[in-house]
């Protein structure tokens, strides 16, 4: 049985799209008052947790698909809870150390 997260959906859906744009699990815990091992438990049990091994088309294709339901479509609420208003929706560019584990 899945694990139900403590943390609000917001932060959940933030954390979602920091990671994939390619920002450090240290900025997001700042950006959404987590600790870095939350956010790193929060990526972990996310789909989007080998952003290592994916090229830069895969994570700007995840990036605009988390983009399309920014807006929840019944209530019309945005899904960050307004943290993502006025964010670049284009990836970063991955440090050394954030890269491609693939040879």
């Amino acid at each position: 049985m899945a694990r139900r997260s403590s943390h609000p959906d917001d932060v959940i859906f933030t954390t979602y799209v920091l990671w994939l744009k390619g920002h450090t699990a240290v900025f997001i815990g700042a950006y959404v008052g987590l600790r870095r091992k939350q956010v790193d438990g929060l990526v972990a049990r996310s789909p989007f947790s080998d952003r290592a091994n994916m090229d830069d088309e895969m994570r700007q294709s995840h990036l605009d698909h988390l983009r399309q339901i920014h807006r929840d479509e019944e209530t019309g609420e945005l899904r960050c809870g307004g943290r993502l208003r006025a964010i670049d929706w284009d990836i970063l560019t991955l440090a050394s150390d954030q890269g491609s584990k693939r040879k």
